[in-house]
Order: structure tokens, then sequence, then C-alpha cells
């Protein structure tokens, strides 16, 4: 370590009084050893060279013809080894060296990540002593109460201390250095702030949209839920993203989509589509869980069931409701029939018994449960389109009942009896046609046996 300006003074004063003179020599500084890299960040290395090494060969950009890239790629495989070798002996082939590599890529990016983005310690004692001391510079001068002599003291204090912790010779050389690093000094927190950006929370509203056809694309699943949303719900490119992905080899749609809002009112309007068909097939909407792979299972799989619960719970209140209004009778759709509506959309239900109700009519069936499942069978094969003519009728149909309701109560008619419905003219005038009134619809014992004289007043 060595001295401070305070100390080259005093030893100068005192050499002086002597009849000597003293010089300061700055003790040699000490060699930093370089860190040596671990194991795995040798294999790594060398893995890394093979693996640029074998895609440059492939891509061939040298026009190498067979002979040629073989010995390339012997070379290349043998170079690796030999480093690789130096530290592991127990990976004896290329190919096992290139699946270490494989297992091991991710972590050792992110370590070196973390290596590029700290400071040493001996170049975080020279920035920290640089702060303080300009710190305390700024507070000394800021300093009314403090007298001349007592602030040159206080600098020339502030000055030794920084000096010792960096261990460097002057503060000019402390200062040059610091303006020469200053990129060395934002890595850390650029880094941090990278780190912080990718810990960021995810954005909650997505949903999975799984078992959709392999041959969807995202602009049919966009029309697909705009075809079931509700007038007042406006969807857009912007506000709902949907990403389909794709096989790494074989690069073809794995049968599953993620669909991304911003608002969370379409979100929730989305989760409504549960089990709507698409294409032949049911859709399956749940919301996307994160977290690892077993917890996101664990997670799907509870929200599958509380989506399903809803569902059922749905389709329960909907039949309940056409029990109630006596469109339905109790027990008139068997379980089967109504596990069938669970595994449906409500839209689906909905426009299932509704076409069911109006084609059963005044007719009694066999089977009732059989008929319904055929129409709803139907619906779902028709998918979206069936839905919307089935609703569209529905609609129109409600509309034509409304306009003929009234609610003024109709005029009972003053002949309306038992006995002008059975044909008998009960006026007190003589029939204007001449005709005798005839009683005996009404009693037929007055046209047999015995009495009938007694009706002959009555003609």
């Amino acid at each position: 370590m060595g001295k401070s300006a305070a100390q080259i003074r005093r030893m100068q004063k005192r050499a002086q009084e002597r009849g000597q003179s003293y010089t300061y020599e700055a003790p040699p500084k000490p060699v930093q050893k370089e860190e040596e890299p671990s194991k795995d960040e040798v294999i790594y290395k060398a893995a890394l060279k093979l693996h640029e090494d074998l895609q440059e060969l492939e891509e061939n950009p040298n026009n190498l013809n067979s002979k040629e890239k073989r010995s390339a790629k012997r070379k290349a495989e043998a170079i690796a080894l030999e480093v690789v070798n130096q530290v592991d002996e127990s990976i004896e082939t290329s190919d096992a060296l290139l699946e270490w590599f494989e297992e091991n890529k991710d972590k050792m990016q992110s370590s070196n990540k973390k290596k590029k983005g700290t400071i040493s310690k001996e170049d975080q004692k020279k920035f920290k002593a640089a702060k303080t001391y300009k710190e305390t510079m700024e507070s000394i001068e800021n300093d009314q109460e403090m007298n001349s002599k007592d602030r040159r003291s206080a600098k020339r204090k502030a000055e030794a201390i920084a000096l010792e912790e960096c261990g460097m010779e002057s503060i000019d050389a402390l200062n040059e250095w610091v303006d020469a690093n200053q990129k060395l000094q934002a890595q850390p927190k650029k880094a941090k702030k990278e780190a912080g950006d990718s810990e960021k929370k995810p954005n909650p509203y997505i949903l999975f949209v799984g078992q959709i056809p392999f041959n969807t694309t995202s602009e049919e699943l966009f029309k697909h839920f705009q075809t079931y949303m509700g007038k007042e719900i406006i969807a857009s490119e912007e506000t709902m993203q949907i990403r389909i992905p794709k096989d790494d080899k074989t690069k073809k749609p794995k049968g599953f989509a993620f669909v991304e809002f911003t608002d969370p009112e379409i979100m929730y309007e989305c989760l409504k589509m549960h089990h709507t068909p698409l294409n032949g097939r049911r859709i399956n909407v749940l919301r996307s869980a994160g977290g690892g792979k077993a917890a996101r299972a664990e997670k799907n799989k509870q929200r599958k069931q509380e989506q399903d619960e809803y569902i059922s719970t749905t389709v329960d209140k909907i039949i309940a409701d056409y029990i109630k209004s006596g469109q339905l009778k109790e027990g008139e759709l068997d379980n089967g029939a109504i596990l069938l509506c669970k595994r449906r959309s409500a839209a689906t239900v909905e426009a299932a018994l509704t076409q069911y109700i109006e084609k059963k009519g005044d007719r009694e069936f066999q089977n009732p449960s059989a008929f319904f499942t055929n129409l709803m069978c139907k619906l779902t094969d028709e998918g979206a389109e069936g839905l919307a003519a089935a609703a569209a009728q529905n609609k129109k149909k409600r509309k034509m009942e409304g306009g003929q309701k009234s609610n003024k109560k109709p005029q009972r008619s003053r002949d309306a009896s038992v006995f002008t419905k059975s044909g008998v003219d009960m006026s007190i005038s003589d029939a204007d046609n001449g005709e005798i009134k005839d009683l005996t619809k009404i009693f037929p014992s007055m046209g047999r046996g015995r009495g009938r004289g007694r009706g002959a007043y009555m003609r």
C-alpha cells in the first residue's frame, strides 16, 4: 500500500530538518492474476467453436467438395476434443461434446451474461472512493461555518482517505481513470435493468385455445371469436393478438394457440366460447398458466376443471329455466342428452333447445333425447353459421310474437255460452229464417220415450 499525500509531506519536512531530501517511490502495482476459467467454461468454449465450425461447413461458403468437407470436419472435431480432454477425459467423441453443448447451452449463456455485467472488486473500490471524495468536497465547500484553515485541512484529509482506498498516486489520476471507465460503471446498471425487464410480470390476459384443427390459421381463429362475440364487444388485431406455435422440425402447427388481450373484458367474453365448434372440432378455451412445466400442467388442469364446472352450472340453469316456463318437462331429456349439453357451449345448447321445442310442437316423441341429440350434433357440424342462423330465426320469431300480444283482454260475446256453442238460438225473438228452435241437442231426453209432449210448449 502506498503512502498518502499527507504522509509524504511529513516525510519531506522531517528530511529537510535533518538537511536531507526525501523522494517518494511508489511501490510496484501488484500484478492481478486473471481468473482461470472453470472446467465447464473450457468445455463450453470448445463446444461452441466446434458447433460454429460445423455450421459453417454445412453452409459451405468456400464451395468445398465432399472430401475437403470431411477433412475439415475431422480437424475441427480433433481440435475441440484435444482442448476438452485437458479438463475432462470422459467426453471421448464429438457427438458427446455436442450433446453436452445442447444440454448446458442456456445455463452457460446465462452465466456469461452475469459475468459481463459485473465489475472487479478493485474497480469497485476506485469508483466508490471517487464518489465519496466528490461528495465530501461538495459538503466542505457548502459548509459556511468552516474557516479557511479548517477547510484546507478537511480537503487534505478527504484526499488522503480517497487515495488510500483506491491505491492510486493522486486525485487527478483517480479522476482520469473514472472518466475513462464510465462505460464500465454503466454495464451493471444496464444488466440490472435488463434483468428487471425480464423479471417483469407477464401479461395476465392470455388464453390457451386447444383442440383446434391443424390447418387453422390465426385469421380463421380471429373470425371465429368475432362471430360469437356480442355486438357491444369490439375486438381488433391490436387488442387481440393470436399466436399459433409450430413444430421446430416439421414447421407445422401444433394444434393449439395462445391469444393475448389488452382488454380483460374481451378475454372474459372469449372464455364463453369454450367447447364451441370450429371446422368440425370442439375447441377448449382456458386461461393460460405460467410457471414451470409441471406447475403449468397442474394449473391448466385446475382451470379446465373450473371451466367445465362453469359450463355445467350454466347448462343446468338453462334447462331449469325451460322446465320452469313449461316448455320442457321434468326428465324429458335423459342424462346422456344433458351430458352432451355440458360438452357444448351455452350458445349451442340454447340454439338446440329452441329448435327442439319449435319442431316438437304438440307432438309426443317416443325418444325425445335421441331427437334432441340429433339436433345438437347437426348444429355442431354446421358450426358458427348454423348457430347464427338459429339465433336469427329465434329472434325473428320472438319479435313476431311480441307484435301479436296486447294488454287488453278480448271482450266476451253476449252469446258466447254453452247453448250458443251447441247450436241453440237463445234469443227471445222468433228466428228470422222461420226455423223451429230445437233443444234436443242439449236435452236429449226430450226427443225420446215418455215426456216427448212436455217440451211442446217450448217450441
